[in-house]
């Protein structure tokens, strides 16, 4: 049996693709509109929950690797990839509950044991890249030690992100929190209640929070 480092599923285990209902019962395999699911490998596990949207999305899964999705906003989740394949293994990606998503990738590709972990009610814009490494390895010449492993990525709850946002390993945005246009976010901002920007990103404006209206 392979290594089941961090809680990942075995990755002899079988693949499970399975919608939780409103009482709590699974549906596995379930037929959702909008959603494409491809697993290389075992071990890999996506669940989604009744009523959530689709409109256009695809996910990548190898080598026990885990998508959750919670009750989408009515809004629901379109043209967002999340890949999750490709080398490495034991990658998670969850998605709180009554949240939407215009347009974003999830880079998880390379690597192993990347993480993403978003909020519930979050509003995201579109061109949004969430990547959890950097791809290739950065070493050092003389002793040969890897200096550039991957980071979590963590969005609070309630945290409105706009368009072409970057979000880099080890980036942490706080609840109830704003992230303007094409912000490079870098690191850990764990203060709620701010407008972050920039690139790099730093804390524009504090005292603030964000709800859903629309000007009229």
């Amino acid at each position: 049996m392979t290594e089941n480092k961090g809680g990942s599923p075995p990755t002899d285990a079988p693949n499970r693709f399975f919608m939780v209902m409103a009482d709590g019962t699974q549906v596995e395999n379930p037929d959702v509109e909008g959603f494409r699911v491809r697993f290389a490998g075992m071990g890999n596990t996506v669940e989604v929950h009744e009523g959530s949207r689709f409109i256009n999305t695809a996910a990548a899964l190898s080598n026990g690797s885990s998508l959750i999705i919670g009750k989408t906003h009515r809004w629901g989740i379109r043209n967002v990839t999340f890949n999750l394949g490709s080398a490495g293994h034991g990658k998670k990606v969850s998605i709180g509950e009554s949240s939407s998503l215009n347009e974003a990738r999830f880079e998880l590709h390379d690597s192993s044991y990347a993480e993403v972990t978003i909020g519930r009610d979050n509003l995201w814009s579109k061109g949004i890249s969430v990547r959890p490494d950097d791809l290739h390895q950065m070493y050092d010449i003389t002793t040969g030690e890897i200096l550039n492993h991957p980071e979590p990525i963590v969005i609070g709850d309630h945290v409105w992100v706009g368009a072409d946002v970057t979000f880099m390993k080890g980036a942490r945005v706080a609840s109830n929190s704003i992230v303007g246009n094409a912000a490079l976010v870098t690191k850990a901002f764990t203060q709620e209640n701010v407008a972050i920007g920039g690139v790099p990103a730093k804390i524009l404006t504090e005292n603030v929070n964000w709800r859903h209206d629309h000007f009229v």
